[in-house]
This record gives structure tokens, sequence and C-alpha cells, in this order.
């Protein structure tokens, strides 16, 4: 099985998703914050960047992560080290799914301020080489940083992690 073959990224409403769910809570949390990051929350936004990770808007570059959190499903499938050394050099190690995942990214930094919500089913390559398959909900929230800096922020509803 290859990434590119057996991959599923499908946009869906909010209306999928259980009103205690990650993404429902980071939607209210967007709306609430109207799109402004800032990094000193210490309440709901800092509960939920713990869960999920930002990536610097910049379409030229591929949307290199700038942070993620030790709670994410990123940190779970490549290891608590490398999401604490992000840093805004690279994406996520496995190049074949960081190429399926990020064309939403581009959505995302085109449209402004519109987030996006996705059902994903998607296998990545871990550092050992084996294959999990994850699927799960994403929301791809544009925000804007207290300096004028342009992020996606991504959080995810892990549906089930196979291995």
């Amino acid at each position: 099985m290859t990434a590119v073959n057996s991959a599923l990224i499908h946009p869906i409403a909010p209306s999928f998703l259980a009103h205690s769910s990650l993404c429902a809570r980071a939607t209210r949390w967007f709306g609430v914050s109207h799109g402004r990051l800032d990094w000193g929350d210490e309440g709901e936004g800092a509960a939920i960047l713990a869960r999920g990770h930002a990536s610097i808007a910049d379409p030229a570059r591929g949307f290199p992560l700038l942070f993620v959190g030790a709670d994410s499903p990123a940190a779970q499938v490549f290891g608590e080290d490398w999401a604490s050394g992000q840093s805004g050099d690279s994406g996520i190690p496995d190049n074949d799914a960081e190429a399926l995942c990020t064309q939403a990214y581009f959505d995302v930094a085109a449209n402004g301020d519109r987030p996006a919500l996705h059902y994903c089913k998607v296998p990545f390559r871990t550092f050992g080489g084996s294959e999990i398959l994850l699927t799960y909900h994403r929301l791809l929230l544009p925000f804007e940083t207290k300096t004028g800096s342009r992020l996606i922020v991504c959080v995810s509803d892990l549906l089930s992690f196979d291995s």
C-alpha cells in the first residue's frame, strides 16, 4: 500500500463533529479569538495548541512547522523529541504524506480567514520505516499573531491509529 493510492482527504461539515471534540472546541476558540493567536494564552487556546501544530503560512516554503504540541497526533507518530525540535525549518519527516496533506494548507492560506475541516485517512511512514494508517478529523485555522505573522494551526481528532 502506498500513501498516494490509499489516502483520503475529504471536506466535511462541522455538523459531523461531536460537540466536545477538539475540532469543535477549536472552532469555537477560533470564533472567540477572531483569528488572532496569543502564544501567552493559558486557557482554552493553550489546551488546544498542546494537541495541535502550527505552520508558517508561507506557500513558497511549503508550510514549515513552527510548533508541534506534545500531545498532538504528529508527536505521537514521530515522537516527542522530533516534535519539540520544530522551529520553522521543515514539515513532517514523511515527504509523501507531507505532499498529500499540505494542499489544503495552500487553500486556507489563499482564502484568508476561512477555516477548513476534513475527514482524513492517510498512511504515514514512521522513522523506523513502518507504515501506520491514521484516520482523523482535521481542522485548519488561519491565524495572525500579535506581530502580524500568518500561521495555519492544525488540530485533529484522532479516530483510529492502525499499524
